[in-house]
């Protein structure tokens, strides 16, 4: 055989083994990135669940704060109007009082 054939026989061989291990190292890059990236990824969907559920928790105890306030609310009103009726209670009970003294001091 030539020398020149053999050089070129070697080098065509050195040329595939090179594209077989970058091809093969390739795909272990590949597999890393897309561990790295399925775990990045699970990590911020857990995340964003724990947000989903604090939130949904939120608008619970918002509901029942807007329930306590109305209650309240409610009462407050019922006892504005009991004041009102005891002041107007307590005023003519004052001028019956005034009255009968009144009249005494004549």
């Amino acid at each position: 055989m030539r020398p020149e054939l053999i050089a070129v026989c070697i080098s065509f061989c050195a040329l595939c083994f090179s594209v077989w291990m970058g091809l093969k190292g390739n795909r272990r890059t590949d597999t890393k990135e897309i561990e790295e990236r399925t775990k990045a990824n699970t990590s911020i969907n857990i995340k964003l669940d724990d947000i989903s559920i604090t939130t949904k928790d939120i608008k619970l105890e918002l509901a029942s704060v807007r329930r306590d306030i109305q209650q309240q609310n409610e009462r407050l009103i019922r006892l504005e109007e009991s004041n009102k009726s005891a002041h107007k209670r307590i005023d003519n009970l004052e001028n019956r009082v005034n009255g009968v003294n009144g009249k005494e001091d004549i």
